[in-house]
């Protein structure tokens, strides 16, 4: 998955248990003057990780608003085979989370990651069950002009981060 992931344009940091992923997280912004602002899906699995290790993060949860460049959501699965990762929308977790900001970064526990689509799929649940919107996330937003120039952002962030959680454990 790290491979596929970084070959698709995404930067990968994988961690060894929960209390690493927000100084990993802190180091990503620093390297990349991202400024110290980010936007948390209000899912568990987002806002139970232990924030207070980097005091200097200021967190928010809540509607995307214009000025936020950085966003942190949750993940269903990370596909080995292309390095994609499958998000839901949710109360907690509005698509808008993975599309507007600048920068998406994405938890995955390590034991999310399956060898491919079908199983991904499978981790959504039954049909009654599904979410509203399901999408597959495969490196930064790029897109390619009439001329075949590529773009980057043009529909999505330009950057995609996903931090990989060794020890998923809460």
């Amino acid at each position: 998955f790290c491979d596929m992931a970084d070959s698709a344009g995404a930067r990968v940091s994988r961690v060894s248990g929960r209390a690493a992923a927000p100084p990993a997280i802190a180091a990503y912004l620093s390297e990349r003057d991202l400024g110290d602002h980010l936007l948390l899906s209000a899912d568990e699995a987002v806002t139970n990780l232990p924030w207070g290790l980097c005091p200097r993060l200021l967190l928010r949860t809540g509607a995307v608003r214009p000025d936020d460049r950085v966003s942190v959501t949750a993940t269903i699965a990370g596909i080995a085979e292309t390095g994609t990762l499958l998000v839901a929308s949710s109360a907690a977790t509005p698509n808008a989370l993975h599309f507007l900001p600048e920068v998406h970064m994405a938890i995955l526990p390590a034991d999310s990651v399956v060898g491919s689509y079908e199983e991904a799929l499978a981790r959504l649940g039954p049909p009654a069950s599904l979410p509203r919107a399901a999408t597959f996330i495969t490196g930064p937003s790029r897109t390619a002009d009439i001329e075949k120039t590529p773009q980057i952002g043009v529909h999505g962030p330009r950057q995609l981060f996903i931090v990989v959680i060794d020890d998923p454990a809460p």
